[in-house]
């Protein structure tokens, strides 16, 4: 899904030259600073190329999309995929197809608040209303809202050590629940037949709460 392949490539980005480094275990600690010193000025050059400005406005453009929706989202791959429409008419402009079909276009503006104009399906928004979900929501069918989340969820969360997992899994959990409840009696079974062919739960129908 793009969202976690655009976040994936950003994490491998920053650490991977790191990586490497640290991999060459006979520098010295001098060796070491110099090729550190050397890797940040390629990046440095590399951001002041045409092609490294696109890049960085890209992220700052994917992270404005991401920056519309609710925290859990950001981990189902709400982005099918970006498309530069850049010109010199128009200046610079990122289009992004949604998973459910809706379209965003953001437009550089470096006068309003997050230096994007907001665009939903050709209609701008106007800040601060910049929340799409609701909008979009309401074209996705309830059933489908839950299955959309539930391939993302970590049904392990309980078990993390690490504090910020675990209240991103509560998260996960909260929103699978609040939206099972919503469902028919006919979609629930759905929900839970999916939930328990992935998770392999053991949990009755009866007693499904929804995550």
């Amino acid at each position: 899904m793009m969202t976690l392949i655009y976040k994936i490539k950003l994490i491998m980005r920053k650490y991977i030259d790191n990586f490497k480094v640290f991999e060459k275990r006979l520098m010295n600690a001098d060796e070491m600073r110099a090729e550190f010193a050397k890797m940040k000025a390629e990046r440095e050059a590399r951001r002041n190329t045409p092609e490294g400005r696109l890049e960085d406005l890209k992220n700052s453009a994917t992270d404005r999309v991401l920056g519309l929706f609710p925290r859990v989202w950001k981990f189902a791959g709400v982005i099918k995929s970006v498309t530069d429409q850049s010109d010199d008419q128009n200046g610079t402009e990122f289009q992004f197809d949604m998973d459910w079909g809706d379209t965003l276009q953001l437009v550089r503006n470096e006068n309003v608040y997050g230096n994007w104009d907001i665009y939903l399906n050709g209609k701008m928004m106007r800040p601060p209303i910049y929340d799409a979900t609701p909008e979009m929501m309401k074209k996705i069918k309830p059933l489908d809202r839950y299955l959309y989340f539930v391939p993302s969820y970590d049904s392990t969360w309980e078990d993390s050590s690490d504090r910020m997992a675990r209240n991103l899994g509560r998260q996960e959990q909260d929103n699978l629940r609040s939206l099972y409840a919503e469902l028919s009696a006919g979609d629930k079974k759905k929900a839970y037949a999916a939930f328990k062919k992935k998770f392999k739960i053991k949990t009755d129908f009866s007693e499904f709460k929804g995550a």
